[in-house]
């Protein structure tokens, strides 16, 4: 029987709850295992008890069940995989019932809450699904709809759970764990000796592992305190807090009371008072209930008949504007604070003003209300004991940032051009940025700066470039017309940039389309798969232009008053970087850039020994897996931008990575977004030129054969592991995993056997489906392989198929041979396949004439099948094109097949490195992944195979 899914409640975070998956009427934990090890999850065998339906009556039982915490991990499985439709109703159910309580958390409808477990108090988040109208509707119909399976979970006293209920409890394990794997990381502190009791609470809800709160003996108070300060007393009718800063420094701040009406009319408490029949008064009392917990002198005030407000000490107010109002604001009670306390009042600025040398002059200032601050009005503010003071006619917040900005007011430094430009562009610094204290809320630059800054944020609108710009022989659809006039904006100013758009939008023809518009000479550097691709767009789009090869042994020595486009690799570039060095390019163009990803390389070097007015980057993935490789790609464009290497990681790498500080973010977002464009198949601009594009995972069964040799290989090297560890382990891992993969393609390429072929592999069979269907429709078809034997074999068996010799393209092949099989299979004139080695031909290459793509065997890294992928899926392709990815069931292959899933979803999951993560696994982990499936669907035949198809 399948394995069934429910979800039973916990009372406390972490993970306010377990996915219990079980079998009806029976114990069966192995297909319960087997449903946990798919998930990808660590689940824990234990009895469990299930409230059955039984008539009109329900049955308690107990069975033997696997639980599952509900965590990142396994909310993204219940989300990408959980609503295919061959899984259990009660599977798809939850599916359905993440995909809503994700969305309700999505729109910020949650409540901080503080729970009791037993002395320990544990901060948790609730999801209130009755804040939106159509969140609510929506849970009513899908508690309605639910199947009893997927409910069956019985309360602690045996009864069965209201199926709302339920649901309710489930949003709220959601939106913990949304919110907690988002939050910023523990400060490190001792939690108990954070002040005041709020910041403990705010920490252990960002917690991921450890949500205690440690309070005193008022501990359950609060908790009850806090349920009643978010308890919905009317549906609409909201509290108001309105703080009134006195005009007088010697006078009493006022907090006055309010109420904001369904009409959104806010109503002051005198006139609730005046008129009862309004009936807002159970809201106003009920309100300043709630808030006096979070902020005791509203307390006072509700023991008089009538209260409109309070009085606030200096004390009061900071304790209300630092700690109250956030919480009393995230709980729906609004705040209006006065505008003489306004953000924009006090702030820490950096001057910047241009020299006649070419540097810049950084000095520190202080602002108040956008009027720089004399040395002595500053000084004044310092001497200040207070922590509020007023100041001009405003109030200004005296904290521990600001007194040391005031501190270093006059501070004064030299910087060059292009780290002033990129003070200016941040909007802000910090800290780390020049030492503590020195941190900047604003930066001030003079007119030269601004005048550059606004050309490069207006780099695309500086030109109108036509569909067919003079010299360029084609049509440029309009969103490649603005990536054009982008990039001559750019070079216009002297400056470089990246251009990212997603593979197969053109980077190449927007790139000639810049060419055309100036006088060279140009230098293309891209891989060296591509190189006869550049010769051929360039002649064909702009055959105007000189177009020269600079690649083998017969590649030019000298280059007198050349004025065209050389392309060469970065190989080629390496050993001819001291020719290629003295020549003044007008443009260099890196395609394929994430080559100088790692600027200690060679040809990361050369390409910054190069010199070039302007440098451009084109790759489709700026940035994989660290900052370090967005700071290695903008540095390569406009060196100096980004600092050192070392002072980047320190602004930027440790702030955001390590410590995911949002401002450091967003000063990194801001500095490097004038010189990036990026544009993605989903844009609506872009997708109206796309054709679809229809994914398939393609499940095979393993023939006999492949089932013996797999397991023999798996039990062999799981035995030799024993007492293996370091790099030995490592490379013994890494051995097995290759081994596996060619089990699984085929046993001829394990065995390094000639054959027979036929009948031995599952996946081979269903390949051999494939292309036929492909070939008997009139299509044609790319098949990639990562291994140069497997492509030789399946060259073979569709040579004897198709009755015609079929092309492989790898790396072993001279540029000629490769420029010959693609020129061959986009004019048709040969085979309707092309075999294609991932490694060698998975970028670069224009392959439109191909509708189908099968990846043979994955590669394991979804940004590589993708670009893979892409050889026919870009822009050029006029039909919808269909993409096979074969897997064998049962096997790694599978189990990794549903992690790179997850992996779209999760940018920053561990399978994003290869394979490297799977050799730090123990051997029981290991063994779990590697092992053959004990029901993996087995066939005698291969040419028989049953083939399951995942949309």
């Amino acid at each position: 029987m399948r394995p069934q899914l429910t979800f039973r409640p916990a009372p406390t975070a972490p993970h306010l709850g377990r996915l219990v998956v079980y079998t009806p009427n029976s114990d069966d934990l192995a297909a319960c295992k087997a449903m946990v090890a798919r998930i990808g999850a660590v689940g824990e065998a234990e009895a469990v008890r299930l409230a059955v339906p039984r008539g009109d009556a329900v049955e308690v039982v107990d069975v033997e069940a696997v639980t599952v915490p509900l965590d990142e991990a396994v909310l993204e499985w219940l989300l990408v995989e959980a609503g295919d439709r061959g899984q259990p109703a009660s599977v798809r159910a939850w599916h359905l019932a993440t995909r809503l309580g994700a969305s309700a958390a999505g729109s910020h409808h949650l409540m901080p809450r503080l729970v009791a477990d037993g002395d320990v108090i544990r901060a948790a988040w609730r999801v209130d699904a009755d804040a939106d109208p159509a969140v609510a509707e929506a849970l009513g119909q899908l508690a309605d709809a639910m199947p009893a399976s997927a409910t069956a979970i019985a309360r602690t006293d045996a009864t069965a759970w209201d199926r709302r209920q339920l649901l309710r409890e489930y949003f709220n394990a959601v939106g913990d764990v949304l919110v907690r794997q988002s939050a910023p990381p523990p400060s490190g502190r001792p939690r108990q000796r954070l002040l005041p009791w709020t910041a403990r609470w705010a920490e252990a809800l960002g917690d991921e592992q450890d949500p205690v709160v440690p309070l005193r003996d008022d501990g359950h108070d609060l908790v009850a305190g806090i349920e009643g300060w978010t308890a919905r007393v009317d549906d609409d009718a909201t509290l108001v807090l309105s703080l009134d800063a006195p005009d007088d420094p010697t006078a009493a701040w006022q907090l006055r009371f309010g109420v904001r009406d369904p009409e959104d009319t806010e109503i002051s408490a005198e006139e609730v008072w005046a008129d009862p029949e309004i009936g807002l008064t159970e809201p106003l009392l009920s309100g300043l209930s709630r808030a006096a917990r979070a902020f005791p002198p509203i307390d006072p005030a509700l023991a008089d008949e009538s209260p409109v407000g309070v009085e606030l000490t200096l004390d009061q107010v900071w304790d209300f504007l630092t700690d109250a109002a956030p919480l009393l604001s995230g709980s729906g009670i609004s705040v209006v604070l006065p505008g003489a306390l306004s953000d924009e009042g006090i702030a820490s600025q950096i001057r910047l003003t241009s020299q006649d040398d070419g540097q810049v002059e950084a000095r520190w200032e202080i602002a108040l209300a956008d009027r720089v601050l004399e040395a002595e009005e500053v000084e004044q503010l310092a001497q200040s004991d207070a922590r509020l003071a007023h100041y001009d006619g405003r109030w200004v917040l005296l904290d521990d940032e600001m007194r040391q900005a005031l501190a270093v007011r006059g501070h004064t430094q030299t910087v060059g051009k292009a780290e002033a430009l990129a003070m200016a562009l941040a909007g802000t610094t910090g800290e780390e940025w020049f030492g503590a204290g020195t941190a900047a809320q604003q930066v001030v630059a003079d007119d030269a700066l601004s005048e550059l800054i606004d050309a490069l944020r207006n780099a695309g609108k500086l030109r109108d470039v036509p569909e067919s710009p003079e010299g360029f022989e084609g049509h440029l659809r309009p969103y490649q017309r603005r990536g054009v006039a982008w990039l001559e904006g750019m070079a216009d100013l002297g400056m470089g940039a990246v251009l990212a758009d997603a593979m197969g939008l053109g980077k190449t023809i927007q790139l000639i389309g810049l060419m055309v518009s100036r006088p060279g000479p140009f230098l293309v550097v891209c891989p060296t798969s591509v190189v006869g691709n550049w010769e051929r767009e360039v002649r064909k789009f702009a055959p105007g232009l000189e177009v020269q090869r600079h690649h083998g042994v017969e590649r030019a020595t000298e280059f007198n008053d050349f004025t065209g486009v050389l392309v060469t690799s970065y190989g080629t570039l390496r050993r001819d970087v001291e020719l290629l060095k003295e020549i003044e390019w007008t443009v260099v163009a890196l395609d394929e850039a994430q080559q100088v990803k790692n600027p200690r390389t060679a040809a990361a070097q050369a390409v910054r020994a190069l010199k070039a007015r302007s440098t451009f980057a084109l790759t489709g993935t700026p940035l994989e897996n660290r900052l370090a490789e967005l700071w290695a790609v903008i540095d390569a464009t406009n060196s100096g931008l980004l600092g050192t290497q070392g002072t980047f990681t320190k602004r930027f790498v440790g702030p955001v990575e390590i410590r995911r500080d949002s401002r450091a973010a967003d000063r990194l977002r801001r500095l490097v977004a004038p010189f990036i464009m990026r544009r993605s198949k989903d844009d609506p601009e872009v997708a109206k030129d796309l054709p679809d594009k229809i994914e398939r995972t393609v499940v095979c069964a393993l023939t006999r054969e492949q089932a013996d040799l797999y397991t023999s290989v798996t039990q062999k090297v799981l035995g030799d592991m024993a007492g293996a560890d370091g790099i030995g382990r490592r490379g013994r891992i890494l051995a097995l995993l290759t081994a596996l993969k060619q089990v699984t393609n085929h046993p001829a390429q394990y065995l390094k056997q000639d054959g027979p072929v036929t009948g031995r592999s599952g996946k081979m069979s269903v390949l051999r489906e494939i292309i036929g269907e492909v070939a008997g429709a009139g299509d044609q078809a790319l098949i990639f392989t990562q291994f140069t034997r497997m492509g030789d074999l399946l060259a073979e068996q569709l040579r004897e198929d198709l009755g015609v010799d079929v092309p492989f393209l790898h790396g072993g092949l001279t540029l000629a041979r490769r420029d010959a099989m693609v020129a061959e299979f986009q004019q048709g004139a040969g085979a309707p396949v092309l075999i294609v080695s991932t490694r060698a031909g998975g970028t670069g290459l224009n392959l439109t004439a191909a509708t189908h793509v099968v990846h043979y065997d994955r590669w394991w890294n979804p940004a590589v099948e993708d670009q893979a992928t892409d050889r026919a899926h870009r822009i050029g392709q006029t039909r919808t094109v269909e993409v096979h990815k074969l897997v064998t069931a049962g096997t790694i292959e599978e189990r990794i097949a549903e992690m790179l899933e997850r992996k779209r979803a999760l940018a920053d999951a561990v399978v994003g490195a290869g394979e490297s993560w799977i050799t730090e696994l123990d051997d029981a982990a290991l063994a779990e992944l590697v092992s053959l499936a004990a029901d993996a669907p087995l066939v005698d035949e291969a040419d028989d195979a049953s083939v399951e198809v995942r949309s």
